[in-house]
């Protein structure tokens, strides 16, 4: 009698809650245990308490605990399995999980709340288990500790995203690096990694040249800066190249470990050693290698890719281009234009670059693409006194078809005419499609020709001077009613241009280059005058900035 007057006093209750639009109370949501989620350290009492969130005047009621929905009883170290608290001395590992208790009423349950019970000890990884998937490979941190992060690693570095308890490489080939992998487990107790030296995944190294750049990070300087090449046999390990410094060439040789890890001494001609170490990484396709070289004084960045395309294996990326390197320098003691040349990339990924620099020197060198269309920008000039390097990245998409960012071109001392005392710039490359055997005129026929700094300088001051030009075809451009007399022409075959203009001060004829850009409907380039040089754009009339 009493079990159905609660029964029917809970259901008016529930009812009055729900036409009233309040939350109704029921005997269900009455009892929750204390604490509801905690975390544990190995060794100490766990203790779970059901309470009673307001007093109903329950008659007797009874308790059963399960963990993980298996009843639990007052064995060894565990009292209370059949009290509203139920106590777990010496606590381990295994005792974590999923608590929860029936609260009963007779046989009748009126509540089962749950506890996210967590236990942590100082972590220990047992070690790493290796499981084969066909092609892909599995690794396994097997580790103990509770409320386990885990990171992995490749040759003692971080991976990047590498947090699960697994580590997956569908394709070990492809997507994974030779070399030693570890893992690092932490939780709120301590830390713990991997036993050295790591789970060993050796492969054969992709064969082929390697070309690349060294450079301090701090800065491009003439005695830790170059340009390297060399060929790598994948069935040997083996590899021989060449390094070059300004005028001077090295050769090197040595072999790859079986993590594709590589230590050679390369010997000079004044008896410096240059010690160089360097890493293969041979990810999607796209060989790399990375490492540093250094002769005791300074330690350069060594890095380079393997060059990808074949006759076999044809470039989407082959057609001509046109390239400015943009200056943004502004001052008098040093050259204030942009450099220009033509860019030809053939089918088989070679990169062959010709034109000129800011100060008129002829640059040109021969490079070959990687897979992801990067390739290493490295002339020398003025007897080796006048250099440009950088990375340059050819692409079929964006507002600019080729790019690069913090090239340097840097000059030493000399007996030169311009800019004597050498200087040291940032360069920025900015490339446009030229068609082959097809004129890729401008859009525009109306235009405005800057020229800025260079010998239009006055008390230490850059001025600039605007003239209008206008073409009848978008290639010959002229302002011959004009003091400054304009005159530009475009080279149909490859985007080139020249011309020349009087200056406005003191009527002396400077000649004009630079290259045209359909892709950004401009040109750009320098104009060089007896004592400088200076900058040179010409842009349509319409929109000008």
């Amino acid at each position: 009698m009493t079990n159905h007057r609660l029964t029917k006093t809970i259901a008016i209750l529930a009812l009055c809650g729900c036409l009233l639009g309040t939350r109704a109370w029921s005997a269900e949501t009455n009892f929750i245990i204390q604490p509801a989620i905690s975390t544990n350290l190995v060794g100490t009492t766990l203790m779970l308490s059901v309470l009673q969130l307001q007093d109903t005047n329950y008659p007797a009621l009874a308790f059963r605990w399960f963990k993980d929905g298996a009843l639990l009883s007052d064995t060894g170290k565990v009292t209370g399995s059949q009290t509203d608290t139920v106590l777990i001395e010496a606590a381990e590992l295994e005792n974590a999980g999923l608590y929860s208790v029936q609260v009963l009423l007779g046989s009748a349950q009126l509540a089962a709340p749950v506890s996210r019970v967590y236990l942590v000890e100082v972590p220990l990884v047992q070690g790493i288990r290796q499981e084969n998937t066909g092609a892909g490979i599995r690794l396994v941190a097997e580790a103990t500790g509770g409320l386990l992060s885990y990171q992995w690693t490749w040759q003692g570095q971080d991976m990047p995203g590498a947090t699960a308890r697994t580590l997956v490489f569908a394709n070990a080939y492809t997507d994974a690096n030779a070399g030693y992998y570890g893992v690092r487990v932490t939780n709120l107790v301590g830390e713990a990694v991997s036993a050295a030296p790591g789970f060993l995944l050796a492969k054969s190294a992709p064969s082929g040249t390697y070309e690349g750049l060294f450079y301090e990070t701090a800065g491009v300087t003439y005695e830790a800066s170059g340009f390297f090449q060399f060929t790598l046999t994948g069935s040997k390990r083996t590899f021989s190249g060449k390094l070059f410094m300004g005028q001077s060439r090295y050769s090197f040789s040595g072999k790859l470990s079986l993590t594709h890890e590589a230590a050679t001494t390369i010997l000079r001609k004044d008896g410096r050693a240059l010690d160089l170490r360097f890493q293969l990484v041979t990810t999607n396709d796209d060989s790399r290698c990375y490492g540093t070289i250094t002769d005791g004084v300074w330690d350069a960045l060594f890095q380079g890719h393997l060059l990808y395309y074949t006759k076999a294996n044809p470039t989407p990326l082959a057609r001509n281009y046109t390239l400015a390197l943009g200056n943004t320098n502004a001052t008098a003691t040093a050259p204030n234009g942009s450099g220009c040349a033509r860019v030809v990339v053939s089918a088989s990924g070679k990169v062959t670059l010709a034109g000129h620099t800011a100060t008129g020197t002829s640059i040109s060198q021969a490079r070959g693409l990687s897979r992801s269309g990067t390739f290493p920008l490295y002339v020398v000039a003025s007897h080796g006194r006048e250099r440009i390097l950088g990375w340059l990245k050819v692409t079929a998409q964006g507002s600019s078809s080729i790019t690069g960012d913090n090239l340097v071109w840097t000059k030493a001392a000399g007996p030169e005419k311009l800019y004597s005392g050498g200087y040291s710039l940032a360069l920025s490359a900015v490339g446009s499609p030229w068609p082959f055997g097809s004129a890729a005129n401008l859009a525009f026929t109306d235009g405005i020709a800057s020229f800025f700094a260079g010998d239009l300088f006055e008390e230490e001051v850059a001025l600039g001077d605007f003239v209008r030009v206008r073409s009848k075809d978008g290639r010959a451009f002229n302002a011959k009613e004009a003091p400054e007399r304009v005159q530009i022409s475009i080279a149909k075959k490859t985007g080139l241009l020249k011309g020349s203009l009087r200056s406005p001060s003191t009527g002396k004829k400077m000649t004009i280059r630079g290259v045209a850009m359909p892709q950004q409907n401009r040109t750009r380039g320098y104009f060089l005058g007896p004592q400088a040089s200076g900058n040179f754009t010409l842009v349509p009339t319409v929109g000008v900035p």
